[in-house]
This record gives C-alpha cells, sequence and structure tokens, in this order.
C-alpha cells in the first residue's frame, strides 16, 4: 500500500489550462488542443483524443498534430489524453511524441499505450487525485508514516464507500491504472 501511494504522488503534478480550445483534424482522426505552452523556443502542446483511437491512428495523428502546430518553434512535444480530467492529474493517458531537434541527436520519437483504461479505473484514480489534493495540507502537516498510511486508509474507505468495493478492490483497480500509466507503453518502431 506504501508503494501504491508513493507512485501516485510521484505521477501527480498540476498544470494549468488556459481555458481556449481548438479542435482540428488529421488523417488519424481530429483532437482538440487542451494547452500549449512555449520555452526557449520549444512547444509543448496538450491535446485531447477519442479515448478508443488505435495506435495506428494516435500515431498518425500525433505526428500531424506537431506539424501542424510546429510554427517557428526548434521542436515541440505532444502529450496526448484520451479524457481531459487527466491534464490537472497526471501525465499524458495515450502518448507522447517529440517531433523536430528537440536535443541534437533526437529523432522523431513516439510512444503509446496498449490498451486504454475503464471508465470505472478512471473515475476511481480521478476521486482518488481528489481526496489527495483536498487533503494535501492535512497530509504535510502529519509526522509519520503511520499518520499518513492511515489518511491513505481513510481515502481507500471512502472510495470503497462510494463505488460499494472493498479496499482491496480499490488497490486493485488504482494499480491497474498505474500499470496502464507506467508499463503497458508500446515503444516506437519508426
Amino acid at each position: 500500500m506504501k508503494k501504491l501511494l508513493i507512485i501516485l504522488v510521484s505521477i501527480f503534478f498540476i498544470v494549468s489550462c488556459n481555458g481556449k480550445k481548438e479542435t482540428k483534424n488529421t488523417s488519424g482522426g481530429k483532437y482538440t488542443i487542451l494547452k500549449t505552452e512555449e520555452n526557449e523556443g520549444y512547444k509543448t502542446i496538450s491535446i485531447l483524443v477519442e479515448n478508443e483511437i488505435s495506435e495506428e491512428n494516435l500515431r498518425k495523428l500525433m505526428k500531424e498534430a506537431a506539424i501542424q502546430n510546429l510554427g517557428n518553434s526548434k521542436g515541440i512535444y505532444v502529450d496526448a489524453f484520451g479524457d481531459e480530467r487527466f491534464l490537472k492529474l497526471a501525465g499524458n493517458t495515450h502518448g507522447s511524441y517529440k517531433y523536430g531537434k528537440i536535443t541534437s541527436s533526437s529523432p522523431d520519437f513516439f510512444l503509446s499505450k496498449r490498451s486504454k483504461p475503464s471508465e470505472k479505473v478512471v473515475n476511481i484514480t480521478i476521486d482518488y487525485f481528489k481526496l489527495y489534493e483536498r487533503d494535501r495540507e492535512k497530509e504535510a502537516k502529519l509526522q509519520t508514516n503511520e499518520e499518513k498510511l492511515k489518511l491513505y486508509d481513510d481515502h481507500l474507505e471512502e472510495l470503497s464507500k462510494k463505488y460499494n468495493m472493498s479496499k482491496d478492490e480499490i488497490v486493485e483497480k488504482m494499480d491497474e491504472f498505474n500499470k496502464y500509466q507506467h508499463e503497458d507503453v508500446v515503444p516506437d518502431e519508426e
């Protein structure tokens, strides 16, 4: 349980959404730009794609999105999300693509996920992150690991009541998302 807590906290970060959404079409499907950032000549865009997009179409879509949005930048990172709620909670959910001269020896690079999490797994994970965010200040004041584990256990209890599942089943669903987030990756073959 401790390991899961550490892993979930490590993938948790907050990003801001600029509110402007623009939908574009590609041969791989359509995407919506959720966020754009530029830093020292390099651009990062976060895009929303169809949750059940195939790996082949995701690859096409992300490459075309990179080309369409590169502009005068030296390079671009494209992070794809299948659910907009994850933009504020975790890294990309569907894939990452870098295009252009990101480093002196970097070719195009693509990562995607083999499978997509179920709606229930997504909802449980998002609800966990909301509980974590709600109690972030409280957790910072806790002195011992035992106190922190008790708070984590309280979160599991709250989720188990909401979803009418045991705490072990909740942990299994969260493990499923963690596996999806970190292990279920298809490396670039181009």
